[in-house]
């Protein structure tokens, strides 16, 4: 698929070896220069459609230095808590089924468990652990998301017409035109003042379906006059999933 001194000409996962590595490659017609970042423990590159292989090679080697330093801690480890609103799941290891990742959930409390011969550093686990974690999230997601919600909802005296669970992890929550509210199962994960504060900016669109200054003082009052900073602190929240 590739050979020195030839040009990268598809997407994908190439091995550049020495301290470079494995980088997965992406190619845009519109990118004029080299950037990568990391993701899932893997260095993520995008890159101009015909770029030589050399010259990636040197441009990403140039890099390393600065990806070195910027390497994210391992998302996952053996013996591993965590700890959220309702729900504690442990990271083991096991040897019963030494290649595959075991899960099991007896709330308050689940765990996973990783074979020994897997490596739990590499992306492929790292994806199968964020997966299960979610199908857990997702599972107890209405016993620990709604009963909070409509407590909060009495409390501002908001009545939406509906409540649901989404299964979407990017948006947070939904409220539309006939009062129905979703909030997002990923909502798990959260410290309870910020699925409040989900759950209180979701309410304000009850009044407000737009982001207008009146939304935000009736956000604002409904979360005791603290709505930017829970709103930075949402932002600044990393969750323990591949998003």
């Amino acid at each position: 698929m590739l050979m020195a001194g030839g040009s990268v000409n598809i997407s994908g996962l190439y091995d550049f070896g020495g301290e470079v590595g494995a980088v997965q490659v992406m190619l845009k017609g519109g990118a004029r220069s080299v950037r990568a970042r990391w993701k899932g423990g893997v260095v993520h590159v995008t890159a101009p459609v015909g770029i030589g292989f050399d010259e990636l090679r040197s441009i990403l080697a140039s890099m390393m230095p600065r990806l070195a330093q910027a390497k994210p801690e391992p998302l996952y480890r053996i013996g591993q808590r965590i700890e959220m609103p309702g729900l504690e799941v442990e990271i083991g290891s096991q040897t019963r089924k030494p290649d595959f990742v075991i899960s099991s959930l007896r709330m308050p409390r689940g765990s996973i468990e990783v074979g020994a011969a897997l490596d739990i550093e590499a992306p492929e686990t790292v994806e199968l652990i964020s997966r299960m974690l979610c199908r857990m999230a997702a599972s107890v997601a209405p016993r620990l998301l709604l009963p909070r919600a409509r407590e909060v909802a009495e409390q501002v005296g908001a009545r939406p017409s509906e409540w649901s669970i989404s299964r979407g992890h990017r948006t947070l929550g939904h409220c539309d035109a006939r009062g129905r509210i979703a909030l997002s199962y990923a909502l798990v994960f959260y410290p309870q003042e910020l699925r409040d504060y989900v759950v209180c900016h979701e309410l304000a669109h009850l009044s407000e379906l737009n982001h207008s200054p009146r939304f935000h003082q009736i956000c604002d009052r409904y979360c005791g006059g603290r709505e930017r900073q829970l709103q930075a602190a949402l932002r600044a929240y990393k969750i323990p999933i591949i998003r």
